[in-house]
C-alpha cells in the first residue's frame, strides 16, 4: 500500500516518525483530530492549536451569543469551515485506489446546528464552552464533521508542520504553491495566506499530521456522559430520597432509570436527553465534572502499533478478499 512514507521516498516505520503515516491511494483513514488530545498535550505544536482553536470558537460563541445582529457575521465565519481533502481522515467507505471527496459539514449546516434554540441556551449560559463540548451537545455532529472543522481551523500550523516533515525525512522534496486562509487570533477572523503543498504520487494535495492528535474515536461521548454523571446523579438523588422512608434502600440500575426518564420526557433522542438533564442539574455543574473527570482517565493517544494497524486494516482485508 502506498503511504506518506511512500510520498517521501523513505524508508521508516510509524514509530520513527513524528506524523501518522497514513495511506494515500484509497478512502480516507478512520482517524480524527482530537481536541481533547490537543488540549492536554503540552508540546509546542499543540499549544499553538489549542490557542487557534480557543480563539475560533470564543469568537463563534460571541457571535452566537450576539443574535440576530451578528448572524451575518457568524456565517461569513462558519463559510471558511469547509472540509479540506488533503488530510485523508474520515469515514468514507474504502475503495481501494479511490480517492475520497468527503461530506464534510456545511456552513450553512453548521449555522443550523449551532443557533438552534436548545444549543444556543447552552452557548449563551456557558455550558458549551469548547470544541469537546459540541460533540457531546450538538445534535448530528460526530467525531468525524469535528475532526474536519478542526482540521480547517489548523490547515496553516498543519501545512508548516507538513512542509518540515518533508524535508527534514526528504530535502528533496517538492511542493506546489497555492493561496488560502487561514484563522488569524489577531483579526478573529480568516485571512488569505500563501503556502507549500505537498502532493502525493497522483499529484493530488496531501497534508500531513502529527500522530500524538489523533485518534481512532473520541473517548469522550454523549453515552459515557449521560450515564457517568447526569444517569449518575438521578441514581444518587434517588436512592437520597428513598433512605428517608427506608434506610435499607439500594441504588437502581443505572439502564432501568434512563429508560424511565426517557420515557418521562417523551422519549427524547440521546442529545436531547443530554440537553434536558444537563438544564436540571445545572447547580452541579456536570460538564465540567465530566471533563475533568476525562483528563484524569485519558491515557493518551494510540501507540505506534494502534495507528499501523488502523491505517492498514482496510487494505489487509482487501488482499484476504474479506472486504
Amino acid at each position: 500500500m502506498e503511504k506518506v512514507t511512500t510520498v517521501l521516498q523513505v524508508n521508516k516505520k510509524q514509530g520513527q516518525l513524528q506524523f501518522a503515516n497514513i495511506g494515500t491511494s484509497g478512502a480516507d483513514n478512520k482517524l480524527f483530530l482530537d481536541p481533547l488530545l490537543i488540549a492536554m498535550n503540552k508540546d509546542k505544536f499543540s499549544k499553538a492549536a489549542n490557542k487557534l482553536l480557543t480563539d475560533y470558537f470564543q469568537t463563534v460563541f460571541k457571535l452566537i451569543k450576539e443574535g440576530e445582529t451578528s448572524e451575518q457575521m457568524l456565517l461569513s465565519i462558519l463559510r471558511n469551515s469547509k472540509e479540506n481533502n488533503s488530510f485523508r481522515l474520515g469515514k468514507s467507505e474504502f475503495v481501494k485506489d479511490v480517492y475520497s471527496s468527503g461530506r464534510g459539514c456545511g456552513p450553512d449546516m453548521l449555522f443550523k446546528l449551532l443557533t438552534r434554540v436548545e444549543h444556543r441556551r447552552l452557548i449563551v449560559d456557558g455550558t458549551i464552552k469548547d470544541p469537546m463540548d459540541i460533540v457531546l451537545f450538538i445534535k448530528n455532529f460526530n467525531e468525524d464533521r469535528m475532526s474536519d472543522l478542526l482540521a480547517s481551523i489548523l490547515f496553516e500550523l498543519l501545512s508548516e508542520f507538513t512542509v518540515t516533515q518533508a524535508l527534514m525525512h526528504n530535502p528533496k522534496t517538492k511542493f506546489k504553491i497555492q493561496e488560502g486562509l487561514r484563522w488569524d487570533v489577531t483579526t478573529h477572523n480568516w485571512v488569505k495566506f500563501q503556502y507549500r503543498q505537498l502532493l502525493d504520487l497522483n499529484k493530488v494535495p496531501l497534508t500531513l499530521v502529527p500522530k500524538h492528535i489523533v485518534t481512532d474515536r473520541y473517548r469522550y461521548h454523549a453515552d459515557n456522559y449521560l450515564m457517568a454523571h447526569l444517569i449518575q446523579y438521578e441514581q444518587e438523588e434517588e436512592l437520597k430520597a428513598e433512605k428517608e422512608t427506608n434506610p435499607d434502600a439500594v441504588k437502581r440500575n443505572k439502564k432501568l432509570i434512563r429508560s424511565e426518564k426517557k420515557e418521562e420526557m417523551g422519549n427524547p433522542s440521546t442529545k436531547d436527553l443530554i440537553i434536558q438533564l444537563t438544564l436540571a442539574h445545572h447547580s452541579k455543574n456536570p460538564i465540567n465534572a465530566y471533563k475533568e473527570d476525562m483528563v484524569k482517565k485519558y491515557n493518551g493517544g494510540l501507540s505506534d502499533s494502534q495507528l499501523t494497524s488502523i491505517i492498514e486494516k482496510p487494505y489487509a482485508e482487501i488482499e484476504k478478499g474479506l472486504a
